[in-house]
């Protein structure tokens, strides 16, 4: 029963014994004496805490099984703290490399959790409802870059993480692509599985 619950199978990486241990030193003991504001700024340092524990940052957003557990751990800690995970690695980072069409990026900044990133996906009327985006991208071409236009109030993105909390952050933008041909919706891809060991943890 062990090995099915938390190893994935008896051959498998114990990637429960890891994110546990993780998340069991003093900063993710609970605290009653803080500001929400605080709060916020605690999710954000026990997120480069558990980013400091990752050898590979581009393996581990590329393995969701580590990506589930390392979310099962931190949602019992501290639920903002598995949010603003899941937005990083999975919704940010994992657009980005899922798109092998654009030019390399440098990831570093990212990868370091330099900066944090998030994903501007949900609109003030649409919710998550990715096929009612009104935020538009137009390509301006004497520039050659895209410009980003929200036409009304129930546009605005409306991401819980995008205040100043954590420092500098960068997104992934959902909106509407105008072509000179018409228009279809922009769309943002999840991370590709991997198989194997787990390469993106650092050693014991």
């Amino acid at each position: 029963m062990t090995g099915i619950l938390f190893r994935d199978g008896d051959a498998g990486p114990d990637l429960h014994a890891f994110w546990r241990k993780a998340v069991s030193t003093d900063l993710f003991r609970h605290r009653t004496d803080l500001s929400v504001e605080q709060r916020w700024q605690q999710s954000y340092d026990r997120l480069r805490a558990l980013n400091e524990e990752v050898l590979c940052v581009q393996d581990l957003v590329r393995d969701p099984r580590a990506l589930a557990v390392l979310h099962e751990w931190t949602s019992v800690v501290d639920g903002a703290t598995a949010t603003v995970a899941g937005i990083h690695y999975n919704l940010f980072f994992g657009s980005l490399l899922d798109d092998e069409v654009s030019p390399a990026r440098d990831l570093a900044e990212f990868a370091a959790l330099a900066a944090t990133g998030t994903f501007l996906c949900t609109e003030q009327a649409h919710g998550n409802d990715a096929a009612a985006l009104e935020t538009v991208a137009c390509y301006d071409r004497e520039r050659d870059e895209f410009v980003l236009h929200t036409p009304h109030e129930g546009a605005r993105k409306y991401m819980p993480n995008t205040s100043p909390a954590g420092g500098p952050k960068t997104a992934v933008v959902a909106a509407r692509l105008l072509v000179a041909t018409g228009t279809r919706a922009s769309s943002c891809s999840s991370p590709r599985s991997a198989t194997g060991a787990a390469p993106w943890r650092a050693s014991p």
